[in-house]
């Protein structure tokens, strides 16, 4: 009678093994099958960030978290990032870019107090003295408003050094008369 006892407690606990395994599957093909969640729900994405070929850098968006697009090169409305030394018509006014008097932009990887700017000195038509144009801020030269809308590098990091050949300077220009 002594060996009955022991088969019944070996059986018991196969079987409570073998209910334990089919739990599991079964749980492991709800767990398959079941969506997790709404597709038209909130996404969290990972703050990863991408760096682009300008110097800036882009994080993920969208619902399936993929990186935002780089700016490109021609960014703004006008399609003329103007170099040091460079020079377009722009509605009618010619701006020539003449030199970078400041970048005080605050590196990416640092926290800083204040933004930052930049300015740049630039000529505008046959005006005999140069114009100094600060980043998004407009300026009345006549009968254009000059905006510089844009520079590239748009960030730049504490231990990256940028070379003034490597700016490039986009403005706007609206004309009260036209």
């Amino acid at each position: 009678m002594g060996s009955f006892v022991g088969y019944d407690g070996h059986m018991s606990m196969r079987a409570t093994f073998v209910l334990l395994v089919l739990l599991l599957a079964a749980l492991g093909i709800v767990a398959y099958v079941v969506p997790r969640g709404s597709a038209t729900g909130p996404v969290a994405c990972t703050m990863e960030a991408k760096l682009c070929p300008d110097g800036s850098a882009v994080g993920r968006t969208g619902p399936n978290c993929e990186f935002a697009a780089c700016p490109s090169e021609t960014s703004g409305s006008t399609g003329n990032a103007l170099a040091i030394g460079a020079s377009a018509t722009i509605n009618g006014t010619t701006i020539g870019v003449l030199e970078l008097i400041e970048d005080s932009r605050c590196p990416a990887d640092v926290q800083c107090i204040q933004a930052g700017t930049v300015r740049v000195r630039a000529s505008i038509d046959t005006y005999d003295k140069p114009f100094t144009f600060s980043l998004g801020k407009s300026q009345v030269v006549g009968d254009a408003t000059i905006t510089l809308v844009s520079v590239l590098p748009a960030q730049k990091f504490s231990t990256q050094t940028v070379q003034s050949s490597e700016y490039r300077f986009t403005f706007t220009v609206s004309n009260a008369s036209r």
